[in-house]
């Protein structure tokens, strides 16, 4: 069991402190008896753990498919000058790693210091905290934004900028309940595969195809 946590979740490494009060709340709830307390320090315990959790599974190995960047729900797709921006809300049950898209050069990396708005909220959100990661790519430039919400204050980039990078690579993760937005340049026989309000599932759902 130890094994396993320690290759498939992100709890040991990231996720320590999160515990500590989900811990003191059970001890206290042991000492003082209280069933109640007991069942909402697991419960948090449980949350944290399946939210640090690394899924394990095969990556598309299609050029022409570019990849969801995280799991959760498509909130936003937009046509914006000459980009597509999609916009992934995740809730506090999705796992909160985020996922390279599309094979590159992961030429720089972005932080911008800002406000911490429920990241539901797409207009208010706007001038929420974020790491904004330039991917140089045979289609142009594509950027994956990590966006902190209002319970997520903490962005983990995994990776360095001036470094290739390839589909399916975990880029970094979120902590607790956040947005993810991916800008990619519009191309001839470009076709969005997703539509508002569906699930996607980070380094596995096929976002955008382009057929050359």
């Amino acid at each position: 069991m130890k094994d396993y946590v320690l290759k498939y979740n992100y709890i040991f490494k990231y996720g320590l402190k999160t515990l500590i009060i989900p811990i003191l709340m059970l001890i206290f709830g042991i000492k003082i008896y209280n069933s109640y307390i007991i069942l909402i320090s697991i419960s948090l315990i449980v949350i944290c753990i399946n939210f640090f959790k690394r899924p394990n599974f095969d990556i598309k190995k299609d050029d022409n498919i570019i990849l969801a960047p995280s799991f959760g729900r498509i909130q936003k797709i937009m046509k914006i000058n000459n980009n597509i921006y999609i916009s992934i809300f995740l809730s506090l049950f999705d796992p909160h790693i985020q996922y390279i898209p599309y094979d590159g050069f992961l030429i720089n990396q972005i932080y911008k210091h800002g406000t911490f708005r429920a990241a539901f909220l797409f207009e208010k959100s706007t001038f929420n905290e974020r790491m904004i990661h330039n991917i140089v790519t045979k289609i142009g430039t594509i950027s994956v934004v990590q966006i902190a919400g209002m319970i997520a204050r903490t962005i983990v980039p995994f990776l360095k900028q001036q470094t290739r990078v390839i589909k399916g690579e975990e880029l970094g993760m979120i902590k607790f309940g956040s947005r993810v937005d991916i800008i990619v340049p519009i191309k001839e026989n470009m076709k969005i595969l997703i539509k508002q309000g569906q699930y996607v599932y980070g380094g596995q759902t096929p976002l955008i195809r382009i057929d050359e």
